[in-house]
């Protein structure tokens, strides 16, 4: 099979009717007779003339009906033969001025439809070649398949961490976190019977992680498994006592240094991984600087940078952030009304914060000024809604309902990289290899060389 490629155009012509006939005191005027267009289809036949005796009508390249005599209808023109295009055009393309076109992002043609052998798992590079299941075709050549390390049932949201040679994960339905090794293998159990455990993170001396709870007191904690693992039941390190009827849960951890951060309500706490510091101290407060304490909102996402704490805000849409100090001093309202965000991923480079709003993927300065602008990375090549994303040194990855994609930190257009994946629900990058986990309970990893 062979392809071959048509002039694309991102425009449309359509075709225009005009009247054509003779009146008088006698007679009424015909019929305007209808002039084929620039259409794919044919068009009409043309009219039959009037008592008067008018000449038969054009029917876009038919030929016209002869002219009757005078008071008798004249035959009727034939129809035209597709408004100019002598051969029905490829599936995704048009017929313009006379010749078939397909659109600009889909210019070759394969079995009859237009598509693109740049991009396109099933004819990559040339029509015959179709990608593996999984794969993503990426100029005109097939990716690797992702390889499937989890394959799961009853799992709920599942959010990812990775430390040293490990991958750690929790699963809200199954009450569960466990862990396995970046390069595959069983996977083993860290704790299981958690009430709904959410936001997950570890360090050298342990496995952390958020039970947001049920609707019984102090049942939102936040849990910590010491490394390595042993047969002793994990510790509560803090409990979310509500202060607010609203939002009594623990939504958010991050860890760094011996010093783990977590979401209460409206606030950002730091308390100490060694479970015998007591202090509790409040380093962060949404804060809505429009109308008040009342539309604060919720911190939902933590981010960490050497000196600051960022946070997505639930409810009302915001991106925020104040330094790792007690206190409030240092707070700076980073982004507002950021729409459908995904509240549960932020990250930061150490310069911007990257967060997903909707179809889009933005970031804004760390040391935003008056007057400076959230930016767009890019967005989703068909703008459905992100589920997940995460970053490295280079590169955002981000995910929608079916596909990952990845893009420049400095901007530009999202490029497929796999395909087939049920609405991921987190991301980590460990080396040169993504790790994703889907809405189906599967955890897969990709290869990013």
């Amino acid at each position: 099979m062979t392809s071959k490629r048509l002039g694309s155009v991102l425009g449309l012509s359509f075709g225009v009717a005009v009247g054509l006939g003779c009146e008088s005191s006698e007679n009424p005027p015909p019929p305007a007779i209808p002039v084929g267009g620039s259409g794919s289809s044919g068009g009409s036949a043309g009219a039959a003339a009037g008592t008067t005796g008018a000449s038969g009508g054009s029917g876009g390249d038919g030929a016209g009906g002869t002219a009757g005599d005078a008071g008798s209808s004249g035959t009727a023109g034939s129809a035209g033969s597709g408004g100019g295009c002598a051969t029905e055009c490829p599936m995704g393309g048009f017929c313009l001025m006379g010749e078939c076109k397909c659109p600009a992002d889909k210019p070759d043609i394969c079995d009859n439809t237009c598509v693109s052998l740049a991009g396109d798992p099933d004819h990559c590079g040339v029509c015959t070649t179709a990608c593996e299941p999984g794969a993503a075709c990426v100029a005109s050549a097939c990716g690797d398949p992702p390889t499937e390390l989890v394959a799961g049932t009853g799992c709920g949201v599942m959010r990812l961490a990775v430390f040293g040679t490990d991958l750690y994960w929790t699963e809200a339905d199954s009450g569960k976190v466990r862990t396995i090794p970046l390069a595959g293998g069983t996977a083993t159990d860290v704790a299981t019977d958690q009430l709904k455990p959410i936001s997950i993170a570890v360090d050298a001396d342990g496995v952390y992680w958020s039970n947001e709870g049920d609707t019984s007191a102090d049942s939102s904690t936040v849990m910590k498994q010491a490394l390595p693992l042993s047969a002793d039941p994990p510790l509560v390190l803090a409990t979310g006592t509500a202060t607010e009827p609203e939002s009594p849960v623990i939504k958010a951890i991050a860890v760094a240094d011996s010093t783990l951060y977590y979401t209460l309500v409206h606030e950002v706490h730091a308390i100490s991984t060694d479970e015998a510091e007591t202090a509790d101290d409040v380093v962060g407060q949404a804060t809505n600087l429009d109308i008040g304490p009342e539309g604060a909102g919720y911190p939902s996402g933590l981010a960490l940078e050497d000196m600051y704490v960022i946070w997505t805000t639930g409810v009302r849409s915001g991106v925020e952030r104040d330094t790792l100090a007690a206190g409030l001093d240092g707070y700076l309202e980073l982004g507002e009304s950021q729409g459908d965000m995904v509240f549960a991923d932020i990250f930061t480079d150490g310069t911007n914060a990257y967060w997903a709003t909707g179809s889009s993927i933005r970031y804004v300065s760390l040391e935003k000024t008056v007057g400076e602008n959230v930016e767009d990375v890019t967005t989703t090549p068909d703008f459905e809604n992100v589920t997940t994303l995460t970053i490295d040194a280079t590169n955002v990855y981000f995910s929608n309902d079916g596909y990952v994609f990845k893009a420049p930190l400095t901007g530009g257009d999202a490029v497929m990289i796999a395909r087939g994946q049920m609405a991921p629900t987190s991301m980590v990058v460990a080396g040169s290899t993504l790790y994703f986990a889907t809405s189906d309970c599967a955890i897969r990893s990709l290869s990013l060389e």
